[in-house]
């Protein structure tokens, strides 16, 4: 109804991803596939504390139903002195390495971004991770520049592969007659468990992933 309506409406969604300690009955790991349907909507994640701060700012400056996804946690926060307008459906690029060019593009979202880059620096894989901070709209322009590189692509995302952001890219890599890796959950619920274990029995750990990026650059 608000989509319908275009009402600006601003809707924190707690919880979202693997939560751990909350148990199966609360995996937040279904809204992207189901809110992606909705017309006329924008469905975010911040890599951290900063872009959150935006992305809330932004979600007040706008005319549609603006959801915002945050995982169960804490992080460091300090205010923004400034905040920044962000536009719909627009991501960030980051290199491990400023002074060599990146062999292999993962896209990411949420504080695995972060993560991604940590851990691709100490294990000495020159990466360009993209932030893919917007879930809906994709930023399509930065995906066909990346397509079009030619360069292997993985999407890592932690939530349900089917309607997620990793169907998502493939079904557009498709026309570019490109193969797109993912690592994202199995099909099925998900039982109780740390989030770290959880990932682990999923092989989403971020080890299976510079596993399957070593194997991309051999």
């Amino acid at each position: 109804d608000t989509a319908r309506m275009h009402l600006p409406v601003v809707v924190g969604i707690d919880r979202a991803g693997l939560v751990g300690a909350d148990g199966d009955t609360h995996q937040g790991i279904y809204d992207i596939a189901f809110l992606s349907t909705v017309p006329d909507i924008v469905l975010c994640q911040p890599k951290d504390a900063l872009e959150a701060q935006d992305l809330l700012y932004s979600g007040f400056h706008q005319n549609m139903p603006w959801f915002i996804r945050y995982p169960r946690g804490k992080v460091p926060f300090t205010p923004k002195e400034h905040l920044a307008l962000i536009p719909a459906g627009t991501w960030t690029v980051y290199s491990t390495f400023a002074d060599r060019p990146a062999d292999q593009i993962v896209i990411a979202y949420g504080p695995e971004v972060d993560r991604i880059l940590d851990r691709a620096r100490q294990e000495n894989l020159s990466l360009m991770v993209v932030n893919a901070r917007f879930l809906k709209p994709l930023d399509d322009d930065l995906l066909k520049k990346h397509f079009e590189s030619g360069k292997p692509i993985t999407v890592y995302e932690t939530d349900s592969y089917e309607g997620g952001l990793a169907m998502q890219i493939q079904a557009r890599a498709s026309d570019y007659k490109r193969d797109i890796d993912v690592l994202t959950l199995k099909e099925g619920f998900i039982e109780q468990g740390s989030v770290e274990q959880l990932k682990k029995e999923q092989h989403i750990s971020l080890d299976d992933l510079m596993e399957r990026l070593k194997d991309h650059a051999s």
